[in-house]
């Protein structure tokens, strides 16, 4: 992409050839922007941010690209047939994964990203990559990837452990909201549920009423809904308390790109 930086010179990770990465300032607008976010969940500054780097992965930008054109085109035609625009499809949106037990480095390094095919269809939602839009419910549930290399910081009071969250963009397009139906898990889901034809419908089918059985086997894009996390052992502090966040499930690795790799440190209570 023309706004990214020359990837061929000082940017490349030399186990990792597919990815590169860019440490940004503290200045940087990306920088100060996920600082901000950090801070409206994060009430009693127990994190700040170490270091925001931000990745740099042609094959996965480009599958990423590929698939937003197509939910666009999908969802001005149908058919060669002119249906309507919605000028926030594709529902892009920035929100966290937490990688637990898995370097972030590595699912970021390869052409798969985060991969669907490795997830369980026990989850809540079924076989999907979750993300969340509070960095807290990652850190607490403890979902964060743990760094075995503790660095010196600074010469500041702060604990040397690092955690890191991946931050990606991802294409939720068409909703299922599982409060608005009603729906406990989905367990064993490997795809997202059907649309509910009378809505779609309803929707579409203003500008070509005789086009509406066009899209009766057309499925969300995504799941969503609230959920809650106790604080992990690990990681909570002395004033637990339930964390709650807007969650999201996609069944497609194609919607998801790592942007960036978030780590934070924990401050020491004097």
């Amino acid at each position: 992409p023309p706004n990214w930086p020359d990837v061929n010179s000082t940017l490349a990770c030399d186990a990792f050839p597919l990815v590169h990465l860019l440490t940004l300032e503290s200045k940087d607008p990306r920088f100060v922007e996920l600082q901000k976010k950090l801070q409206e969940f994060d009430t009693s500054s127990e994190y700040e941010i170490f270091s925001v780097q931000a990745i740099y992965n042609s094959c996965l930008y480009s599958k990423y690209q590929w698939k937003k054109d197509m939910m666009i085109s999908r969802n001005i035609y149908f058919n060669d047939v002119y249906i309507k625009t919605d000028p926030t499809f594709p529902n892009e949106q920035m929100l966290y994964h937490g990688c637990k037990s898995v370097d972030p480095i590595e699912i970021v390094s390869g052409e798969f990203g985060l991969d669907v095919r490795m997830a369980s269809d026990q989850n809540f939602w079924g076989r999907g990559v979750y993300f969340c839009d509070n960095p807290m419910y990652a850190i607490n549930g403890g979902y964060v990837f743990e760094s075995s290399n503790p660095v010196s910081l600074r010469g500041e009071n702060h604990n040397t452990k690092i955690y890191q969250l991946l931050v990606c963009n991802v294409l939720t397009g068409e909703s299922f909201s599982t409060e608005c139906h009603k729906y406990g898990p989905l367990r064993k889901t490997t795809i997202a549920p059907e649309m509910n034809h009378s809505i779609w419908k309803r929707r579409r089918s203003k500008n070509s009423p005789s086009q509406e059985n066009l899209f009766l086997d057309l499925r969300y894009d995504s799941v969503c809904g609230k959920t809650y996390a106790s604080p992990s052992r690990a990681l909570a502090s002395s004033s637990e308390f339930l964390q709650t966040s807007f969650n999201t499930a996609v069944y497609d690795s194609s919607q998801i790109y790592p942007s960036f790799i978030l780590s934070l440190v924990r401050r020491n209570k004097k």
